[in-house]
């Protein structure tokens, strides 16, 4: 098991390792730099990542972090494959929720954790933004989240269009991220 560096591009590497599988899933790795850009701005220590699908964001945050809580309503096999293969597993702490309660189980889990920065890509919907930002917004400053401007996403553009109305808190919001310091 390599422990891959910062600097090397982990799409790449995953790529060439699970290229049929990967090509199944939506990442936000794809635009790897820019996120890598926020990672190294931002320096977190403990993260939570809401929405984890196949597990290459939280891989990446896990770079960088020292701890990588993930939340999602689904297990995904392939996530474990991923961690394991960049030896970055211990680092991680999956979290799956049922669907029929996941507001209920998400904030039960959340109270428990500290955590200085959140990535929010879950439910992309306005209300499940709008939820999973007032979720976190007491417990971290620093939050990043994807799909901002995305054509298929315009509950997350909407929540922030909102957000920055009320209070100018994006600071960044490029190549479909939005970065929000509190």
């Amino acid at each position: 098991m390599k422990k891959y560096l910062k600097a090397d591009l982990i799409y790449t590497i995953l790529s060439n390792k699970f290229k049929d599988e990967l090509d199944n899933y939506p990442t936000a790795l794809r635009r790897e730099k820019k996120f890598k850009y926020y990672l190294e701005m931002v320096k977190p220590k403990i993260a939570l990542e809401i929405g984890t699908c196949s597990g290459m964001s939280a891989a990446l945050i896990a770079m960088y972090a020292e701890k990588v809580y993930t939340i999602d309503t689904q297990n995904y096999p392939i996530s474990k494959e991923i961690w394991e293969y960049l030896g970055i597993f211990e680092k991680i702490v999956p979290y799956v929720i049922g669907t029929e309660d996941r507001n209920g189980e998400k904030e039960k889990i959340v109270k428990t954790l500290e955590f200085d920065f959140a990535y929010i890509d879950g439910a992309h919907h306005y209300e499940s933004v709008k939820f999973d930002f007032d979720l976190v917004k007491n417990k971290c400053k620093k939050i990043l989240f994807d799909d901002y401007n995305y054509p298929t996403s315009p509950g997350v553009t909407k929540f922030l269009h909102e957000l920055n109305g009320i209070s100018n808190k994006i600071l960044d919001g490029k190549n479909w991220f939005a970065y929000v310091e509190l």
